[in-house]
C-alpha cells in the first residue's frame, strides 16, 4: 500500500500560519481534509508563536464542499460541525484566502 500525502500542510510567515488545503482535483472536504483541518487549527491555536491563521485552497480554488465519493460510506469523525466549531472557537483570527470557487453549504 502506498501512503498518501496529507491533504493539509502548514507554512509560516512570521507569526502568521497558513493552512493549505490540497485535495486534488476538487479540494472536497473528505475525512482526511476534515481531520487535517481540525488537527491543524487546534495545534496552531495552542501555539503562542502564532497570532493569525489563514486557510488557503491554492490557486484557482478553495473548497468544493462535501466529498461526494464518501456519501455512501457510514459517517465518520470528525464531522464538519466539529471542524467549524474549532475554527469558530479559535482565540486567534482565522481568515479564508479565497482564489476561485467556494461551493457547498
Amino acid at each position: 500500500m502506498v501512503a498518501q500525502a496529507s491533504p493539509i500542510s502548514i507554512t509560516r510567515h512570521g507569526a502568521v500560519a497558513v493552512i493549505h488545503i490540497d485535495h486534488a482535483p476538487v479540494n472536497a472536504l473528505s475525512r482526511g481534509v476534515r481531520q487535517g483541518l481540525l488537527d491543524a487549527v487546534r495545534a496552531l491555536n495552542a501555539d503562542p508563536a502564532v497570532s493569525a491563521i489563514v486557510l488557503s485552497g491554492g490557486p484557482g480554488r478553495f473548497i468544493a464542499g462535501a466529498d461526494l465519493r464518501e456519501m455512501a460510506l457510514p459517517p465518520d469523525e470528525p464531522f464538519l460541525p466539529e471542524v467549524v466549531g474549532a475554527i469558530d472557537a479559535s482565540t486567534k483570527p482565522v481568515v479564508a484566502a479565497l482564489d476561485g470557487a467556494a461551493l457547498g453549504g
